[in-house]
C-alpha cells in the first residue's frame, strides 16, 4: 500500500521533469538552427546535397572530384 502511494506521488513530478527536459532540448535545437541560419555563408564554400541529404553520390561526387583536381579551384572549401 505504501509502495503504491509512493509510486503515485513520485511518478507525476518525474513525468513533468521529463517533459520539461524534452522542451528544453527542443528549444536548444531550434536556437542552434536559428543561429547557423543567420550566419553568412563563406563565399569560398561549396555546399553539396544529393538524395535529400543522404550522401554525396552521383553527380555531386563527380563535381567534387573535378573541383579537387582543378588547380584554379584550390581555394574552394568543400562542406
Amino acid at each position: 500500500m505504501i509502495a503504491r502511494l509512493l509510486a503515485t506521488v513520485f511518478t507525476e513530478p518525474r513525468r513533468r521533469l521529463a517533459q520539461a527536459a524534452g522542451r528544453i532540448r527542443r528549444a536548444l535545437r531550434y536556437e542552434a538552427h536559428a543561429y547557423w541560419r543567420s550566419r553568412p555563408i563563406n563565399p569560398h564554400a561549396v555546399l553539396y546535397e544529393a538524395f535529400n541529404g543522404s550522401g554525396l553520390l552521383c553527380k555531386p561526387e563527380a563535381l567534387f572530384r573535378q573541383l579537387r583536381i582543378t588547380p584554379d579551384q584550390a581555394h574552394l572549401r568543400h562542406n
